[in-house]
């Protein structure tokens, strides 16, 4: 016997606006995770590059503290532990009401949920994205860094013209899968399968 779902139930009404809410949140949250994600990257990367030894073991620091560390237990810390430290004033103003923190969808941005996700994606992300971006620098061949600094590069215009250039397209179309990995979250079952074909 073959059992008769109702999804009438389910998929009209207030249950609808929830599942599309949620939706929407997650889409959103994702977004402003890559964004920030993109921004760590370049940030820390830049200081690994010119950082010299400090900078370069404080990079190694976040990329092994963030990569090692499940993705789970980092959110949980940044919404129930890192919140709390937050001074209460800072706390007092995102939880108050903000009209125009309203992201198309009828998503709130400003809310603590919202902005934990969002970090805790966003900082998980980066250390990955750090290393592939870095494993796409590191893979442009040392001759053609030679032949830039012989023909009169600068260090800034080695990495403008040449390393970023051939480093991005070597690191897979700027870190896809980092990015891939901040948008799992939202995608079907059907469609990470394709994605990953």
């Amino acid at each position: 016997m073959i059992p008769h779902l109702d999804w009438h139930g389910v998929l009209s009404g207030q249950p609808l606006q929830w599942i599309i809410s949620g939706f929407l949140t997650t889409v959103w949250v994702s977004v402003a995770g890559m964004i920030l994600a993109t921004v760590l990257a370049v940030l820390l990367l830049a200081l690994r590059l010119g950082g010299g030894r400090p900078g370069r073991w404080l990079v190694a620091a976040w990329v092994s503290l963030f990569r090692n560390t499940p993705l789970l237990v980092q959110l949980l810390f940044w919404y129930f532990a890192a919140w709390n430290l937050l001074p209460l004033g800072a706390r007092d103003f995102i939880n108050d009401d903000h009209s125009w923190s309203i992201l198309p969808g009828n998503v709130w941005w400003l809310t603590p949920e919202f902005l934990c996700s969002m970090w805790g994606l966003g900082v998980f992300t980066s250390a990955f994205l750090i290393e592939e971006i870095a494993s796409g620098l590191r893979a442009v061949s040392h001759g053609q860094r030679e032949a830039a600094l012989s023909q009169g590069f600068t260090p800034w215009q080695e990495l403008r013209h040449l390393l970023l250039p051939q480093g991005l397209a070597f690191s897979g179309v700027c870190g896809s899968g980092a990015t891939f990995r901040c948008r799992r979250g939202w995608l079907t079952p059907g469609s990470r399968l394709s994605a990953s074909i």
